[in-house]
């Protein structure tokens, strides 16, 4: 019953300058780095969860560099062709940042966006082979709910043709080893403390059938 309904968007959502009225996530992501106030820009709820054990894609840099420059064939991976494979291995010797080596990989023909989402595949070991694997989905992960929402997940369980999971179980399935294999490269510029408790926490996760 629920009516979907478009929202024009107004901003630049690439605009790097925090704005009074509405700002870009790119934006607000460049101030948080800068350590600059952004209490204007964001709902006064979110703030608190922006003050500590931030990192920000920049910070996973070396361990593309690394991964780009000792990877024979990069076309194993998904989105990139021998094409890219070439620009690649080229602009990654010239390239200070994550930023620049994006800035210098697009063109008008192949976006941003394209282009990031290429970077995380190769950062997260994410194969063509793999993409193909996991076409199918074999689960639904849910993330978080409150009482409400873990009362009805329970009644609708019988209901879907794939398994409804909240955390991390010891049964083997690929795409959830690769979930969470993705989890400990996310976590990789944390502290040691601070990754272990995020590996922790993919397990710990209360499941469906808790009080």
């Amino acid at each position: 019953k629920i009516l979907p309904e478009a929202i024009k968007r107004k901003d630049n959502y690439h605009n790097k300058n925090l704005e009074d009225k509405y700002s870009s996530a790119t934006a607000i992501r460049l101030a948080l780095k800068n350590k600059e106030n952004i209490s204007n820009q964001v709902p006064s709820f979110v703030s608190p969860f922006l003050k500590e054990n931030l990192h920000f894609i920049d910070d996973y840099y070396p361990f593309l560099k690394y991964k780009i420059l000792t990877e024979k064939d990069l076309t194993i991976y998904q989105t990139v062709d021998l094409r890219m494979h070439k620009l690649l291995k080229e602009k990654i010797l010239t390239s200070l940042s994550y930023s620049e080596l994006v800035d210098k990989l697009k063109t008008k023909n192949i976006t941003q966006n394209k282009i990031q989402r290429m970077l995380l595949h190769i950062l997260c070991n994410f194969t063509k082979e793999q993409a193909l694997e996991f076409k199918e989905i074999k689960y639904i992960r849910v993330l978080g709910f409150n009482n409400i929402g873990k009362k009805y997940l329970h009644q609708i369980k019988k209901d879907v043709l794939v398994p409804i999971i909240s955390k991390i179980s010891k049964n083997k399935d690929k795409m959830l080893e690769f979930e969470l294999y993705t989890s400990k490269i996310y976590a990789l510029t944390l502290s040691n403390e601070q990754f272990i408790n995020c590996i922790e926490k993919e397990y710990k996760n209360n499941n469906l059938k808790g009080d």
